[in-house]
């Protein structure tokens, strides 16, 4: 279904004003001017600016399953691989979107509540996403039977630590050190045998 294009102009404006103001700095009436329209309008499609953040959340993270299901389509790749490359695509995505890394410095910054919520709930939709295509794998035999809502965890966890905490005292690690890193620790163990 096609979305009103007033309404996208509005979104599309909430998105430019949260970036250059973040969260906190932008009123409606920013919103309702980049987007020609008048705060009146602007209430018509949104109840607070809380509602479009919410709609901008949700969009984002259909951009990012769009970006994951790229590397989760790939042929030739072991179930490992796929999720790795999915995993990749998922921290690329959040770590080079404007929108994101500023809503992650205000949260950061400022602690606010909406922001923490908004970004819980991306962190919420990549492990979920991460999880279903774990099960898929295990239902499918080409991994072995675990939980995969923790193991989606686990495994966003380290790749978050390992492309981002990592690069912030140590020159950054490229995706195939990345990808050796998680193999060795997740798929092969520590273990010498």
């Amino acid at each position: 279904m096609r979305m009103d294009p007033k309404k996208a102009l509005i979104l599309e404006a909430a998105k430019q004003t949260f970036s250059l103001f973040g969260f906190k700095g932008t009123t409606m009436g920013h919103i309702a001017k980049l987007a020609g329209v008048g705060k009146g309008t602007l209430y018509l499609y949104f109840t607070s600016k809380e509602e479009l953040l919410h709609e901008i959340i949700r969009s984002l993270t259909d951009e990012m399953k769009q970006a994951a299901d790229q590397a989760l389509l790939q042929h030739g790749l072991s179930s490992f691989e796929r999720i790795h490359a999915a995993l990749y695509n998922i921290l690329v995505f959040r770590k080079e979107h404007e929108l994101l890394i500023r809503l992650f410095r205000e949260e950061r910054e400022f602690g606010n509540p909406v922001m923490k919520q908004a970004l819980d709930l991306i962190e919420q939709e990549a492990l979920s996403y991460i999880a279903l295509h774990i099960e898929r794998a295990v239902a499918g035999g080409t991994m072995k039977p675990c939980d995969p809502h923790i193991t989606a965890f686990v495994l966003f966890k380290l790749y978050l630590a390992l492309v981002h905490d990592w690069g912030l005292k140590h020159p950054p690690l490229d995706n195939e050190k990345i990808s050796e890193l998680l193999q060795l620790y997740v798929m092969n163990g520590l273990s010498a045998r």
